[in-house]
């Protein structure tokens, strides 16, 4: 919280005057920082701090990084105090509004600026999501040639200052706040304290109603870092009460209701009013601030997610905005939160598909087909086919892994591997490049009358393991993620894209089995007659340089020259 009188004259030098005298007061203990910028960002700003309890000094805000302490010249703060009062931070300063070198704190009209506000525990440090920016007017109330009257000390309550722009018309609640992105929804509140707390909940407590144009649900999360995982909400539907639910991820199985123990909501209801004649969805409750558990409701700015639904409680797609909300007087402030791109998705799935579920099985049925290519004398076909194969396989991989960061880097703020089908997908990519640097660096085979190193024979078998085991893996993969994809809605049904995944695999299993039979069943059968000297001394030569790179197939069998150890 913040207060403050606009001072024209006092104890200090006459152009020290007009100045900001100004109190901080925060919760608990640690560091806070009040800093004022023309433009809402921090670097070129500055700000008065106060860490480890000390007196509060000037700061340079240089960017996104610790603030500089200012040169001892311009320390000029007068009545400069830190204390704890009832466990409450109390950091005060009397401040010059326009110092050389500093930005002009402005009192008015289109002199306002942010004040930029940051807190944190222990000693100064990064302020991750504490922090926010709001205007004030820090405009007079009286003649500023009068003698000021001295400034009472603060009183530590939560008395409203509504403009006039969110001024209740419901007498039960001090606000009205139209939802900036949901035109249809209204959200009312009131912080009660004291005595006007219902019986059963701590002072203090929020008294909501959430009014919104038609039926279905209506929900009102808190969040601490603008985003829904790990944020608490409330959500009233048609025909039931407002119910606490704790929000773990954007699916529908993320959605839980709490435990029956945490359900403290009272003076509940839910139901449609009619209102000009125009269907609205009326929600009401009280719900005490500080509960166990659950992210504080703060007497100030808090962060909202707001959606609506029609139906039952279901995903609400693009109705939901994200706001930061100042409790005490209305002051907003949209919060960017773009979704994920269901085109997007739609082309990472059709990309990582076309690289596993096609290429890489591809590749390695034409690795399968090398004893047939010996027979025919086609020495390196097989192997030209299969080395492409797989590196357009992993260059698809690439630009589906590409495609999935971008998507979702600016999308509800979630940790990339939260979920399992990311952590699978990282496994893929993983086993991918591997294969591509043992097959670049592989162990020269042998020649003809030498025995196959044990750098040799590990080669091979990792190389099958690899190659065998990152396409089972990414089938599974691409199975979750489809699941994935439509409990999010970024596709509308399932069994399509499933079989597109599986068919292709399916079918290559299939082949492979067929293949080994036949090489088994015409094993010592050449096939082929060399036509001229040179193609028989290749066939002689089997162990030579040619021939012997069979091993870079999934599949990984030697080829020797009579063809004999095909199987």
């Amino acid at each position: 919280q913040l207060y403050w009188t606009i001072e024209y004259s006092g104890d200090q030098a006459e152009d020290f005057y007009p100045a900001i005298r100004a109190q901080v007061v925060m919760s608990g203990d640690g560091w806070v920082g009040l800093g004022y910028s023309l433009d809402e960002n921090m670097e070129g700003s500055f700000s008065v701090i106060s860490t480890d309890g000390a007196a509060p000094e000037k700061y340079e805000l240089v960017g996104r990084t610790t603030p500089e302490l200012m040169d001892s010249a311009s320390q000029t703060l007068v009545d400069a105090t830190t204390e704890v009062v009832d466990g409450n931070l109390v950091m005060s300063f009397t401040k010059t509004l326009a110092e050389d070198g500093e930005v002009e704190i402005g009192e008015s009209g289109t002199d306002w600026g942010y004040f930029l506000y940051a807190y944190g525990e222990g000693s100064l440090a990064y302020h991750n999501t504490e922090r926010g920016a709001t205007l004030v007017d820090l405009s007079p109330v009286c003649d500023p040639d009068a003698t000021p009257s001295p400034t009472p000390e603060p009183t530590f309550s939560f008395a409203p200052t509504a403009s006039s722009s969110c001024v209740s018309d419901d007498a039960d609640y001090d606000f009205a706040f139209s939802v900036q992105g949901l035109s249809s929804m209204v959200f009312y509140w009131r912080i009660l304290e004291g005595s006007d707390v219902p019986a059963g909940l701590e002072s203090p407590a929020l008294r909501g109603r959430m009014l919104n144009r038609g039926t279905g649900y209506v929900s009102l999360a808190l969040s601490e870092d603008n985003f829904m995982p790990g944020s608490d909400s409330i959500v009233g539907e048609e025909g039931s009460i407002p119910e606490k639910y704790e929000l773990t991820s954007r699916s529908d199985s993320g959605v839980t209701r709490r435990s029956e123990g945490s359900q403290t909501l009272t003076e509940t209801s839910c139901e449609v009013t009619v209102i000009d004649g125009v269907e609205f969805l009326d929600c009401r409750f009280v719900k005490q601030m500080v509960e166990s558990g659950e992210i504080e409701i703060v007497a100030g700015l808090n962060t909202f997610l707001f959606a609506i639904g029609s139906g039952g409680l279901d995903y609400h797609g693009s109705d939901r905005v994200v706001v930061s909300l100042n409790l005490l007087d209305c002051s907003s402030r949209s919060i960017s939160s773009d979704p994920v791109s269901s085109s997007a998705i739609k082309v990472h799935g059709m990309l990582m598909i076309a690289a596993w579920a096609y290429c890489a099985p591809l590749g390695v049925i034409f690795a399968r087909f090398k004893t047939c290519c010996l027979r025919l004398g086609l020495f390196k076909t097989w192997l030209y086919a299969h080395m492409f194969i797989q590196l357009l396989a992993l260059v698809l991989t690439a630009s589906g892994f590409a495609k999935a960061y971008e998507a979702i880097k600016d999308a509800d703020g979630i940790d990339h591997l939260t979920y399992r089908h990311p952590k699978l997908g990282v496994g893929v990519m993983v086993a991918g490049v591997i294969q591509l640097i043992m097959g670049v660096l592989r162990p020269h085979p042998p020649h003809k009358g030498e025995e196959k190193s044990i750098a040799r024979w590990t080669f091979e078998g990792m190389h099958r393991l690899f190659g065998y085991g990152g396409i089972v893996l990414a089938v599974v993969t691409m199975l979750s993620g489809i699941e994935k994809a439509m409990e999010l809605r970024h596709i509308s049904a399932q069994t399509p894209w499933n079989t597109a995944v599986i068919a292709p695999v399916a079918t290559t299993v299939f082949i492979l089995i067929v293949t080994t039979v036949y090489i088994f069943l015409t094993a010592g059968q050449s096939g082929y007659e060399p036509a001229a000297s040179g193609d028989a001394e290749k066939l002689d030569a089997g162990k030579g340089d040619v021939e012997m790179e069979a091993t870079m197939d999934a599949a990984g069998e030697t080829a020797d020259p009579d063809v004999k150890a095909g199987v």
